[in-house]
């Protein structure tokens, strides 16, 4: 088992991804939206700075996690106004997204 397998963040973060991908597969895929929000729920890859010895290392793709996690909330929110996502939907996306961002914030501060 690798160490970013037994954070709750990383488990947080997979749930998140997979959750927007395949809510996303049903959308219009015209809509450069819909690789947007994937590409940054993607971006939320705590994975790669959990191996890091560097502080400085870890900290900058901690940073880069946190501002994926940001840029996927300001997607679900132009995903619910265009109509292709549920306002419930983005409720809970949102919640999932922010509770990650505060995790990776309070690892990022340690």
């Amino acid at each position: 088992m690798f160490s970013h397998e037994k954070l709750n963040v990383y488990r947080k973060a997979l749930i998140c991804a997979a959750e927007l991908i395949g809510c996303s597969r049903t959308w219009d895929k015209r809509h450069a939206l819909v690789d947007h929000l994937v590409r940054a729920a993607e971006s939320i890859n705590i994975a790669e700075g959990n191996g890091r010895y560097g502080q400085g290392d870890r900290r900058r793709f901690l940073d880069t996690a946190e501002a994926s996690a940001a840029k996927s909330a300001a997607y679900l929110d132009l995903c619910c106004r265009s109509g292709e996502l549920e306002q419930n939907q983005r409720n809970d996306g949102i919640e999932l997204l922010a509770r990650i961002a505060q995790m990776l914030h309070m690892m990022g501060a340690q």
